[in-house]
């Protein structure tokens, strides 16, 4: 796995953050999740709605967003990269 976008972080933090990406993507649990969320996308990913919305996100990152969100409470919130509009 790529582990990019850690431009802001000092050289030793990237390399710690990559390291601990490989150790849990190395994980049995955890590849057989991803194979399973992302192959059975009709079942999984491809059937997940927020407020009437699809959305092709992983409902375990949803979560996480509602719990930042809840603590942080921002005036606004801007997505890019969206795969659809409303997404």
């Amino acid at each position: 796995m790529a582990v990019t976008n850690l431009d802001h972080l000092g050289e030793s933090a990237a390399r710690a953050i990559r390291r601990r990406a490989a150790r849990l993507l190395s994980r049995p649990v955890v590849t057989a999740f991803h194979s399973l969320y992302y192959e059975e996308g009709l079942q999984t990913w491809l059937n997940t709605w927020w407020l009437g919305h699809r959305v092709l996100k992983n409902p375990l990152d949803l979560w996480i967003y509602q719990e930042i969100l809840h603590e942080l409470k921002p005036d606004q919130i801007v997505e890019t990269g969206t795969a659809t509009v409303h997404a």
